[in-house]
């Protein structure tokens, strides 16, 4: 690409930027490309110094972006956590996002866009299709059992995560689960019984490709002072298992 590119404030498609620290070829180069859609491809990440350069690309208020990958170099660097990890943190896409994909994250924990801390506040809602690759330091998968659009799942070579628990499925607690088993009765008119609180509800392509450290793959636990049941993956079609 060439410097400036963010000066074309009418851009309307950029299938790839790769980040630079030269001049006019850092990530701010986004900031006033408001009309971007389509799918975006950002490499080069490894470049970004902190949290206020990667937010001043403002990907939060590209609502047109449907597609999004964000990628990080290979670097034999020593990487400070806390910088990455603020720097995925400005990272945070609109909420109409469809598909997302992050490869080479270096960082040890998700940001917390990607964290919902109830069923109500996930930011991702509309997110259909969800790819996590080489995340080398994480060691644990995000909880993404309350996406409601998710259609595909591939978790690869996240070399750090030898389990996938209960975190997975979201922070179930007996009262999170009655709360939404009463809200579910309270929204039916033809039955009275609380219905199963659904977890992954549209998800039909899952997979696990080179997991070199996995070793165990739960449940979703049901507390047991809960009055209401779960159900996971209803419409399951396809299960890879590869590596």
């Amino acid at each position: 690409l060439f410097p400036g590119i963010g000066q074309l404030a009418n851009l309307r498609t950029l299938p790839h930027f790769r980040v630079s620290q030269d001049k006019g070829c850092q990530l701010e180069e986004l900031e006033h490309l408001r009309n971007l859609g389509g799918e975006l491809r950002i490499f080069g990440l490894e470049n970004v110094s902190g949290f206020e350069s990667a937010a001043k690309a403002k990907l939060s208020e590209k609502s047109s972006i449907r597609g999004l990958r964000l990628s990080w170099g290979d670097t034999n660097e020593d990487c400070d956590d806390n910088n990455i990890d603020s720097v995925m943190e400005g990272l945070q896409p609109h909420p109409d996002l469809k598909s997302l994909a992050i490869n080479g994250f270096k960082g040890s924990r998700f940001p917390s866009w990607m964290v919902a801390k109830d069923h109500v506040t996930v930011l991702l809602r509309n997110l259909v299709h969800l790819r996590l690759e080489k995340l080398g330091k994480c060691e644990q998968v995000p909880p993404l059992g309350d996406l409601p659009c998710l259609e595909s799942l591939a978790m690869v070579s996240l070399h750090n995560v030898k389990r996938i628990g209960a975190e997975f499925y979201g922070l179930l607690t007996h009262l999170d689960i009655n709360a939404r088993s009463s809200a579910s009765c309270s929204s039916s008119t033809s039955s009275r019984e609380a219905k199963p609180v659904t977890l992954f509800p549209k998800l039909q392509h899952f997979g696990l490709r080179n997991m070199k450290r996995l070793e165990e793959w739960s449940d979703a636990m049901v507390p047991s002072d809960s009055s209401s049941s779960i159900k996971v993956f209803p419409n399951l079609r396809y299960l890879t298992i590869y590596r």
